[in-house]
């Protein structure tokens, strides 16, 4: 006998159910479904936990942050923007040339000199050091000194009153899940709210799974295995084609100690490379 119920729920009927909706589930709902955002605002939502900050909210089990991502109008941006970008980018204002609001700024010749040394002092650690330092001893040279070019190129635009080489976009939302339970059709959706909709790039999702464990990544349709740059090693993606052709959705994990998080981003259309 087939008991599924293909009436749909009256009015009612729904605000009764959506009252026991988790928050999170519901703001989802109310993005994919036009017709669902009126029953959404005028239902009263059961939240056990509420944090509101400037730039962090968190509902229950969901976090929600607004960061700030940087794209070049023309060319490739330097490592070190990718870099952040990939983390979710700067979680401060920028203003257009790309300097947080408050932050010390130095002269271009101080920068350019200081850079030079730097520079100079790398490659004499890099001479003296052994194949297996060298690898660190330049990422330690980025970290420092990463951000350093991008800063002399904004400052000589500012000083010539340039438009700047970037867009600062706020609308970037990175969002992380704290989930009970998170199937293989739920991330399914999740994909293809992701090709449909109006995402920026830079869209970041995590999920935390409380501890179990995630499906196989190689099981996710049409999916292409790859790689992009991470911050230490090349972090291993699978890659799914997004609706629009200059972007694509990358799925891929990250161990924190013992945690193991499901991280969904939408990127630049190859960013990532077949591997």
């Amino acid at each position: 006998m087939d008991f599924t119920h293909k009436t749909p729920l009256s009015y009612l009927c729904a605000q009764t159910v959506l009252n026991y909706v988790d928050f999170s589930l519901r703001t989802t709902l109310s993005k994919k479904c036009p017709g669902f955002v009126k029953l959404h605002k005028f239902t009263p939502a059961r939240i056990q936990r509420l944090s509101l900050d400037k730039k962090r909210i968190e509902v229950d089990h969901a976090i929600y942050r607004v960061t700030v991502i940087r794209i070049r109008q023309e060319g490739e941006p330097s490592e070190y923007v990718k870099g952040m970008n990939s983390k979710g980018g700067w979680e401060c204002d920028l203003d257009k040339y790309g300097f947080a609001e408050g932050e010390r700024i130095s002269s271009v010749e101080d920068l350019e000199k200081s850079l030079a040394r730097a520079e100079i002092q790398l490659d004499k650690d890099l001479s003296a050091a052994n194949p297996n330092s060298a690898e660190a001893i330049k990422k330690t040279f980025h970290r420092k000194h990463g951000d350093t070019p991008d800063k002399i190129e904004a400052l000589k635009l500012k000083a010539k009153k340039l438009p700047s080489a970037g867009d600062f976009r706020s609308d970037a939302l990175r969002v992380l899940f704290k989930v009970d339970r998170f199937s293989v059709d739920d991330f399914y959706d999740l994909l293809e709210y992701l090709k449909k909709g109006n995402c920026p790039t830079g869209k970041h999702i995590s999920i935390n799974n409380r501890d179990r464990i995630f499906f196989a990544l190689s099981s996710i349709p049409n999916s292409v295995r790859g790689t992009f740059p991470g911050n230490e090693s090349p972090i291993q993606c699978y890659t799914v084609r997004h609706g629009k052709p200059d972007k694509e959705i990358n799925c891929f994990f990250v161990k924190k100690g013992w945690i193991t998080e499901l991280h969904v981003k939408i990127h630049p259309r190859g960013f990532a490379t077949e591997y």
